[in-house]
């Protein structure tokens, strides 16, 4: 890269674990997680963490994610927006339930969830929790359950939320 006249920095060496890690070259990429802790200009940051996180996720290396989780608590970095619904995507592809005082659901994080779980019978919890949550649905989250509920093939299901007529506001 230096050959080339990048700069070496966090974004960079981000955009390089990026790459390794996405096409599954996990010991290359954790590798230069380690290099860039040793690096002064290049300290991981949450971004660096939320794409490997993703990456491990992608794979069905919850393991990792744990680990990942604990190092960045251990550094002070705390999780963002991103790490957030990356999290709920994990928990719903691995049929784990969660919800804390800690994470607070909104219309992308339950999209999230609905993607994650792909259960009809999960979904429905989803949409329990919804009814007693003050959540304002959106038309985002609307398209979001049709299309679970059509790749599930609960067909019934989708054109009764196809159906509805109130404005998005609860279910």
């Amino acid at each position: 890269m230096i050959g080339e006249g990048c700069g070496v920095n966090h974004e960079s060496y981000t955009a390089l674990l990026s790459a390794y890690s996405r096409n599954g070259l996990f010991d290359k990429a954790f590798s230069l997680l380690e290099e860039m802790k040793n690096c002064p200009d290049c300290k991981p940051y949450v971004h660096t963490y939320s794409i490997l996180i993703k990456s491990c996720v992608q794979v069905s290396a919850s393991d990792k994610v744990d680990s990942l989780l604990s190092v960045m608590a251990s550094q002070g970095i705390k999780r963002n927006t991103v790490t957030y619904n990356t999290l709920i995507d994990t928990y719903g592809k691995t049929r784990k339930s969660m919800w804390s005082d800690r994470i607070k659901p909104n219309c992308v994080r339950l999209c999230s969830l609905v993607r994650g779980y792909r259960k009809a019978e999960k979904i429905l919890g989803v949409l329990h929790f919804i009814e007693n949550a003050d959540v304002m649905l959106d038309v985002i989250f609307f398209n979001c359950l049709v299309d679970a509920y059509g790749k599930m093939g609960c067909f019934v299901e989708m054109k009764g939320v196809l159906a509805r007529d109130d404005g998005g506001k609860r279910l």
